[in-house]
Parts: C-alpha cells; structure tokens; sequence
C-alpha cells in the first residue's frame, strides 16, 4: 500500500511547504466531521463525493502546541479518517492551500 502526503502551499502562514494531511479543515459550529471530510476532500484535492463518502473514521488526535506567536497556545483536535482511493486516481490541489500530491 501507498500513502499520499501533500505539501503546504509555500504561501500558508504556518508550516509553509512542509509536509500535511492531504485533507484537513476547519470544522464549523453544527457540522458533523463525516460532512467536513466530503467537503474538504473537494475543495482541497479535488476527490469526488461519490469517493469522499466512502472515508471510513479512524480515531481522534487531540494536542497542544505554542501558538505562531509563541505566547499562546493553540488546543486542536483531529478527526482521523481512512480513505483508499483508486489506483488510477491522484489528487489535484484545488484551494491554493496544497502545493502537490506525492506517494
């Protein structure tokens, strides 16, 4: 098996061209993490619906670091989703936020 990593747009505020989630965001008051995941899956790297929904959750990351400023600090939590997509697939970044794709 394969794994596809994307790198951060050089221009993102934060961690500029390191390496990432191939999807990730924000999630808003009300919205359940299996909607977000289908949302961000489209706007991030250009992954359909009909495969996004197919994601199956995984667990939950929860952790603190020093904020950019590096006198706060921020409280995250991550909702982990699987996702095998078609060998014949490959993301496309979509939002600016991506740079590339790789395996």
């Amino acid at each position: 098996p394969k794994l596809w990593v994307a790198r951060r747009a050089s221009t993102k505020p934060t961690y500029p061209g390191k390496l990432d989630h191939v999807v990730a965001g924000g999630l808003s008051h009300g919205e359940r993490p299996g909607e977000n995941v289908v949302k961000e899956c489209a706007e991030e790297a250009s992954i359909p619906a009909s495969l996004a929904t197919l994601a199956k959750p995984v667990g939950v990351v929860s952790y603190s670091q020093c904020d950019e400023t590096q006198w706060g600090v921020k409280r995250d939590v991550l909702f982990c989703y699987d996702l095998e997509l078609p060998a014949d697939f490959t993301p496309v970044a979509n939002d600016g936020e991506v740079e590339s794709f790789g395996l």
